[in-house]
């Protein structure tokens, strides 16, 4: 008798309100079996696109490095080959001075020795 009551009052709600009697039923086999929606592929995103950023940054940071290190060298070798060009230039203007010094002094060598010479005095 107890279940002849339910099963009418099930079959009387499902006539009148199907939306109830589901309300009031048991979870449905599908909703027993649904899995919930993994949250795992979000963090593992998350922590790939993560990883990217930083690698990212750091092959900036090593570009950055290495250009900053060649600007250093080429700095360095500019700084060397302008010392070079001006050691160069004092190195010239040297041998500039002394070649004059050595031409006075090896021309008056020359004119005392032909002053000097017999064969100059019988001419002039």
């Amino acid at each position: 008798m107890f279940w002849t009551a339910v099963a009418s009052s099930t079959v009387s709600s499902a006539a009148s309100d199907p939306s109830a009697a589901l309300a009031s039923a048991a979870p449905t086999y599908q909703q027993l079996h649904t899995k919930p929606p993994r949250t795992t592929h979000n963090s593992w995103q998350h922590s790939n696109a993560a990883f990217k950023a930083r690698r990212h940054e750091q092959q900036q940071q090593q570009h950055k490095q290495q250009k900053r290190e060649q600007q250093q060298q080429i700095e360095k070798l500019q700084e060397e080959e302008s010392k070079r060009l001006e050691d160069n230039q004092q190195q010239k203007q040297k041998l500039v001075n002394n070649k004059k010094k050595m031409a006075v002094k090896s021309e008056s060598k020359i004119l005392k020795a032909f002053k000097a010479c017999k064969c100059a005095q019988n001419e002039v």
